[in-house]
């Protein structure tokens, strides 16, 4: 126990954690009665905090909730926890008790790590300074990441000090960036996370990078209108960005500001009513304060009405996070006119969207890559905007009919909630065959929920190919043999996926990678040069892979020999 928990019922709720986690990790889950107990005020008992907590939908909902019931009192045993209590946090758990209590980064010179220089040198900034003798420094530009689907752990190595502790590294780095740094030991132990500006590098004029993909309006009633991110693993803009929202009906403009993660700090609210549509604009919060230019495209508050004209067919439920607490949709339908082809069938047209179904859209790139016209053909075209899809069954069973429309739940940015095509998110353009196809395959098995939550390229196959699926395991015993078994079915234009270990919520064999743990890969070949055995490989994403790959566009190669640290299985079809 901390020395001092001052408030009794914080006190209660962090023995019973103790008892329970034992040596284990705290995570968030686990700290509910210690943040019930913090919720607690004036008219709302603990049971009904935690019932509150247990209701929220985001993590930001959360905060707000604890945030508002947190005393002086109650925000020293927090602090006491976060500092000195024998339970260790898990990352989620101890980020989110920083940001009830409002702690910022760690100023420079004072972590394990001590910056003297940034030198621009080329496109890149030279970085020296000192840190422990023989580690690892890792570093991620927080100023660049709301551009990419990375989490703000997903590290690259700066460089590595030599025995007395010297470090000289280099990355892409501008004026004002925000650079989190740590080191990690030979053991993998790692230290705390530094935050640092370049402010070495002079004035920043640019506006702050913002994903407005991820964030969300919602109609709180009596003209008020929330504020959320849809992805709360990953930021919203740099650390203390600031954004300004002009209701394009009212004109009202409001400034929010975003924390020392670039996440919204609580829930905060504007004035508005559903269907009211605003424009962005954002600073830096520090050096570019004017918000002079507005950023493209708008957010729209849903539940003015969505859907579109033409074939109406029940469309399957979103995933359970991404319903309302009376388990309709918090995002509106909207209909999509497109092609249903752009340009043909490709792998890149793939895009995964905001769920967790990696192993359905590597799939359905593996099958354009190899197999293109058996998509072209399970899919017909029923005009007034419906499509009915056939899928197959591999093991005798009868074929299934799917009907959908392409009405897709929409962001408040635009674009679909869940899977994309590359050419445009636009609903007059988007190619649609892929989020169709994503969509009949949750109406095949029953909503996104249950598509959403993990599954196997081979069942995928199966359903399209009516062939019966191959899931073999891959090994540093087995990789010859299996990249032998890649190259055939590949020559014999048959589907192929990879997928990942779990990092079991580190990063361990995955840090500083640019290869993600539980995740599936699309294998678009398998080569060897001068005795080197390669795979070729496609993120789902559409982006994220290792550093020296090229354009960013998830399409790389790894060596054979690197890959049983992070692969374990290959799924194919007979």
């Amino acid at each position: 126990m901390p020395a001092t928990l001052n408030d009794r019922s914080i006190r209660a709720a962090y023995a019973h954690v103790k008892r329970n986690v034992g040596s284990g990790s705290a995570s968030l889950d686990d700290l509910k009665g210690v943040l019930a107990a913090v919720a607690d005020k004036a008219g709302l008992t603990q049971t009904s905090a935690k019932t509150q907590l247990d209701n929220a939908v985001s993590v930001q909902e959360k905060l707000a909730i604890v945030k508002e019931g947190l005393s002086a009192v109650e925000k020293a045993d927090l602090t006491q926890i976060l500092d000195a209590g024998p339970v260790k946090l898990s990352a989620e758990a101890k980020k989110f008790l920083e940001q009830v209590i409002g702690r910022t980064p760690v100023n420079p010179g004072t972590g394990a790590v001590n910056i003297s220089a940034m030198v621009k040198q080329g496109s890149k900034v030279l970085i020296t300074g000192t840190a422990k003798p023989n580690v690892t420094v890792e570093a991620l530009n927080l100023s660049a990441i709301p551009g990419m689907r990375l989490h703000d752990d997903d590290t690259f190595v700066l460089g590595k000090t030599d025995g007395a502790g010297r470090l000289q590294g280099s990355c892409e780095l501008q004026a004002g960036d925000w650079l989190r740094v740590r080191t990690r030991d030979g053991s993998g132990n790692t230290s705390e996370w530094q935050v640092i500006r370049a402010d070495q590098l002079g004035s920043d004029t640019r506006e702050a990078l913002v994903a407005m993909q991820r964030i969300e309006l919602s109609d709180a009633g009596g003209g008020k209108i929330n504020i959320a991110n849809n992805n709360n693993s990953r930021p919203i803009s740099e650390p203390f960005a600031k954004l300004q929202f002009e209701n394009e009906r009212t004109g009202e403009k409001i400034v929010i500001d975003l924390d020392d993660t670039g996440r919204f700090n609580g829930v905060p609210k504007l004035n508005g009513k559903a269907g009211d549509r605003y424009k962005l604009a954002a600073t830096d919060g520090r050096d570019n304060a004017s918000f002079r230019t507005k950023l493209p495209g708008f957010l729209e508050v849903p539940g003015a009405g969505g859907g579109g004209n033409g074939a109406q067919i029940a469309d399957p439920l979103p995933h359970k996070d991404d319903r309302k607490p009376d388990g309709t949709s918090r995002y509106d339908l909207k209909r999509y006119t497109g092609p249903l082809f752009h340009n043909g069938i490709q792998p890149d047209d793939v895009m995964q969207g905001n769920i967790g179904d990696c192993y359905l859209p590597a799939a359905a790139s593996a099958l354009a890559h190899a197999m293109p016209d058996a998509i072209r053909t399970m899919i017909k075209d029923d005009g007034n905007g419906k499509f009915t899809f056939t899928f197959k069954d591999a093991w005798g069973g009868r074929d299934r009919k799917i009907e959908v429309d392409a009405d897709f739940y929409s962001r408040s940015w635009g674009g679909p909630l869940y899977g994309a095509s590359s050419n445009s998110t636009e609903p007059s353009r988007m190619e649609l065959w892929w989020p169709l196809f994503e969509k009949a395959y949750a109406k095949l098995n029953g909503d996104f929920h249950t598509i959403g939550e993990g599954g196997c390229s081979s069942d995928v196959f199966e359903a399209v190919t009516g062939r019966q699926g191959v899931d073999e395991t891959f090994s540093a015993s087995s990789a010859d043999r299996m990249f032998t078994l890649i190259k055939k079915k590949l020559s014999q234009k048959l589907p192929v996926c990879m997928g990942t270990k779990d990092d079991h919520g580190g990063r361990g064999d995955f840090a500083n990678s640019g290869v993600f743990g539980d995740h599936t890969y699309t294998v678009l070949g398998a080569t060897e040069r001068n005795g080197v055995k390669y795979v070729q490989l496609r993120n789902p994403w559409g982006e994220s892979e290792p550093a020296g790959n090229g354009a960013n566009d998830g399409v790389f190669e790894l060596k054979l020999t690197d890959m049983p640290k992070w692969f374990n299985v290959v799924w194919s079809v007979q």
